[in-house]
């Protein structure tokens, strides 16, 4: 996954990185707001477990 992968998803959704960062925390985790923009920047690349994390919301809230 991509930087342009994760905005389309975020697109095609209707959703921001905002309703992302909610998830994780209702979910028990914590994301940083930077994190989420350093990969939709693509200024920081998205690793495995960040793909997954992202793959697994998108699949949730559908």
């Amino acid at each position: 996954m991509n930087y342009t992968d994760l905005k389309q998803l975020f697109q095609v959704a209707g959703k921001s990185a905002r309703d992302f960062i909610r998830w994780a925390e209702s979910h028990g985790i914590k994301v940083h707001d930077a994190t989420v923009s350093r990969h939709l920047a693509g200024t920081q690349g998205i690793t495995g477990p960040w793909a997954l994390a992202y793959k697994y919301y998108f699949s949730d809230i559908a």
